[in-house]
């Protein structure tokens, strides 16, 4: 019988060509994760920043409330560039280091993209800012998706933390900046800056509405129900009304009391006056003071901190 020997480069090619035609499968989700707390499901990360997202660090908080409709009160910080608010059941006994006990705006502790309508999680938060709480009820700045969220009692619907009232859109499904296209009583536009929450003795809410420059009333009756979205019904800032938005101001305008520049943040005194800070980051640093009562006709404030009146000089550094 005659014998074929077959040459090596011809052995190679075959176990080549073999090898070829049954591939060893390869598993697309590792099953190990070094640096990250939580195993990734189907490959997708549930975060990409570099801090370890698991409820007891913070990036860029921006706002801080307490519930002392409780005791011992809950805590509860806007937690800005994580895209959600972090809660703790007991602010007396926090220790350092101690994770918190409830997110909001996430799916979890281990989530932290960008979430809103047309982006992710259609109520989940895109860029926190202002908090407030009123009757246990939490309000949230949603600066992004320039809206204002009321969560009722967190921890009453923990694994349940639905939104029940909207400020600044006409539904949970929309997110843009005035939305009618146009300034009015409805819309806000937050500008990627945020808002301020703050609610008077009478059980308004007031809020800054930097992007139109303007701050709003929200009534105590509409704040009393569900749904949305709320009609605003006092302003202070656009002297015009509702649908005027006046120019930037600029540096001669400095002593104006009737308009601002950017108000970001805003606060009560136990007498009921108003206090708004207005700051554009470059000539205008200031706070302005309404004394009140409050009416639709463009309220002058009674004084302005942080400037210089006629006649006065600043104190030089030495």
């Amino acid at each position: 019988m005659k014998q074929v020997r077959l040459s090596a480069f011809a052995a190679a090619l075959w176990a080549a060509r073999c090898f070829a035609q049954a591939p060893v499968p390869i598993n697309p989700t590792p099953s190990r994760i070094v640096g990250h707390p939580k195993s990734e499901q189907n490959g997708q990360l549930a975060s990409y920043n570099p801090n370890l997202v698991e409820g007891r660090e913070l990036w860029s908080p921006q706002g801080v409330a307490l519930d002392t409709s409780v005791t011992p009160p809950i805590l509860y910080v806007s937690d800005g560039n994580n895209n959600r608010v972090l809660a703790w059941k007991n602010a007396t006994d926090f220790r350092t280091g101690l994770p918190a006990d409830l997110v909001i705006g996430q799916q979890d502790l281990f989530h932290t993209d960008a979430q809103g309508p047309g982006i992710g999680l259609q109520t989940g938060l895109y860029g926190p800012s202002g908090l407030a709480v009123f009757k246990g009820d939490l309000y949230v700045a949603d600066t992004n998706n320039n809206r204002i969220l009321r969560y009722p009692q967190p921890f009453a619907n923990a694994g349940n933390e639905f939104p029940d009232l909207y400020i600044g859109q006409p539904s949970l499904n929309s997110r843009s900046a005035n939305y009618l296209g146009q300034v009015d009583r409805q819309g806000i536009n937050l500008a990627g800056v945020g808002s301020s929450l703050a609610f008077d003795s009478a059980g308004n809410l007031w809020i800054t509405d930097p992007g139109n420059r303007r701050v709003l009333r929200f009534k105590a009756t509409d704040i009393a129900g569900t749904g949305g979205p709320l009609t605003a019904d006092l302003e202070i800032g656009q002297p015009l009304g509702f649908t005027d938005v006046r120019p930037a101001l600029k540096a001669p305008d400095l002593l104006t009391g009737n308009v601002f520049a950017a108000p970001l943040a805003l606060g009560f005194d136990p007498s009921g006056r108003l206090f708004v800070c207005d700051s554009d980051g470059n000539q205008f640093n200031r706070v302005l003071v309404f004394p009140g009562p409050f009416t639709s006709n463009a309220p002058t404030a009674a004084r302005i901190m942080g400037v210089f009146g006629p006649g006065q000089t600043p104190t030089q550094d030495q």
